[in-house]
């Protein structure tokens, strides 16, 4: 994998992501063409902070926390969480989920059953709960 640069953001309605507080600072802060938000339907990623060293014999206490933004905006990529992960001495695993009609879109009658992001929320818990250990973190907590 290539950690040296964040995956872009799940699609969401730039509308609906402009009036949202943390959001709307975020592309105030670059111009236009220097946003570093990307967005993408290939988006399904988890950002993992780990403290410095090695880890206790029975592994870090692991920390999965999926951003703010009322299932409709949002970007795992907009909260960096290494410094609480070296100072509480613990693995942060941020992942992205899809959002908005991308995410929760339904018909109502079982042809698109909708919820997808929370399904993406539960493959995520899965994948933390099966790999974390490899980022020396305690699967169990």
């Amino acid at each position: 994998w290539n950690a040296t640069y964040f995956r872009p953001a799940c699609m969401q309605l730039q509308d609906k992501f402009a009036e949202h507080d943390r959001l709307k600072l975020a592309s105030k802060l670059f111009p236009e063409d220097e946003n570093p938000l990307r967005f993408s339907e290939d988006c399904l990623y988890l950002n993992v902070y780990a403290p410095d060293g090695d880890p206790p014999d029975d592994g870090w206490p692991v920390m999965v926390w999926f951003h703010p933004g009322d299932f409709n905006v949002g970007a795992a990529s907009l909260w960096d969480a290494s410094v609480f992960a070296v100072k509480q001495k613990i693995i942060v695993v941020v992942p992205s989920y899809r959002l908005d009609i991308f995410g929760f879109f339904t018909t109502l009658d079982g042809h698109a059953p909708g919820n997808w992001g929370l399904l993406d929320q539960v493959a995520a818990l899965d994948w933390v709960r099966n790999q974390i250990k490899e980022f020396g973190g305690k699967p169990e907590t």
